[in-house]
């Protein structure tokens, strides 16, 4: 079984990108909310959340905890905006 050749027309082809390019960025948001779901679960911080205090305390510790996960639950807002806009 071969490939068959399917000609396109510059409007059908730009038509044709333009869908993969929203759903590849669907995906792609998807998969981000995911991942900041699956950080929270597992009580882990990647590194674009991580927010360094220089005091040792353990209300300052507490504090930056508190903030990591702020940050992250926002993230997941923007994120479900932005995935709402790109879907039709």
């Amino acid at each position: 079984m071969g490939m068959t050749n399917v000609k396109l027309t510059a409007g059908k082809a730009h038509l044709a990108n333009q869908y993969k390019n929203v759903r590849s960025k669907l995906q792609k948001c998807c998969a981000d909310i995911y991942f900041n779901k699956q950080c929270i679960t597992k009580k882990v911080i990647p590194k674009h959340v991580n927010i360094k205090i220089a005091n040792t305390s353990p209300a300052s510790q507490m504090t930056a905890k508190k903030a990591q996960l702020i940050r992250i639950k926002d993230e997941i807002k923007f994120l479900y905006k932005k995935n709402e806009k790109l879907k039709p």
